[in-house]
């Protein structure tokens, strides 16, 4: 078997970039396809209420999508 054959690979947060377990991804919601460790959704929704609300989007440029 070569090198690194049969390990599974976990999906990395979009927002810093570790690996996380399938089962602590928190996908986007409407329109995002991302996967955010529940860590960074945490911090990024603590912040958007310190700023005074509104739609939580994707931090990704290219996807508008809204984080549910």
């Amino acid at each position: 078997m070569a090198e690194g054959e049969g390990l599974q690979q976990h999906p990395c947060c979009g927002i810093c970039m570790e690996p996380m377990a399938p089962t602590e991804a928190h996908l986007g919601g409407v329109g995002c396809e991302q996967a955010f460790c529940s860590a960074c959704i945490a911090q990024a929704g603590h912040l958007k209420v310190e700023s005074g609300g509104g739609t939580l989007r994707c931090p990704y440029a290219s996807c508008d999508g809204a984080l549910c």
